[in-house]
């Protein structure tokens, strides 16, 4: 399920490069940077459950959100940027996109905004058949957190925060951006 979303985020950083729009060019290299920031931590996520939970099914996990609630919530704040929800650097580098489709071709946009949507279906569901579907009996019982100081954590945690610092400040990387292009005050001032 995560290499299909990570896919699907690929397919929409071509999707910017190719409206050869410089607000989806923009969102593009933006989206490069927040694909490895996202995938990273859902495949560090995915990696944590499969050693929790004795294997990587779907159908062996289920309501973990009670037994590994820490765990749970990262997991639900990747996938929520995964998603693009406000807030995550996802969200602006899709929205740039989506503007660089939409002003080159109308209806590359509207294809793109139902990708969008289908994304949602299938990483919420995800979400919720792994942390609040029914798991098998006996496989809960060997379910554990994460450890407060541990190193699935101090592996994760930051990503998730460079996330949420992307989202909350994304000029950090569009400024570095902008003072690349040539005809950028910018570049202007960083020639000199």
């Amino acid at each position: 399920m995560v290499g299909y979303s990570s896919i699907a985020q690929l397919g929409f950083i071509i999707l910017g490069i190719f409206s050869l729009d410089p607000k989806g060019v923009d969102g593009a290299v933006f989206q490069m940077v927040n694909h490895g920031l996202v995938v990273a931590p859902l495949f560090l996520i995915i990696a944590v459950l499969t050693e929790r939970v004795g294997g990587g099914r779907l159908s062996q996990m289920g309501a973990l959100a009670f037994k590994a609630p820490v765990l749970a919530a990262l997991l639900l704040i990747a996938a929520l940027a995964t998603l693009a929800m406000p807030g995550s650097g996802n969200f602006v580098g899709e929205l740039l996109i989506l503007f660089g489709a939409f002003n080159t071709k109308f209806v590359y946009g509207i294809v793109a905004t139902g990708g969008v949507a289908l994304a949602s279906v299938y990483m919420i569901r995800f979400f919720q058949r792994a942390m609040h579907g029914p798991g098998s009996a006996g496989v809960q019982e060997r379910s554990r957190d994460i450890l407060p100081a541990g190193p699935d954590l101090l592996t994760i945690a930051p990503l998730i925060a460079v996330i949420i610092a992307l989202g909350v400040c994304p000029q950090i990387v569009l400024e570095k951006l902008d003072a690349l292009k040539p005809s950028s005050p910018h570049a202007q001032v960083a020639q000199r």
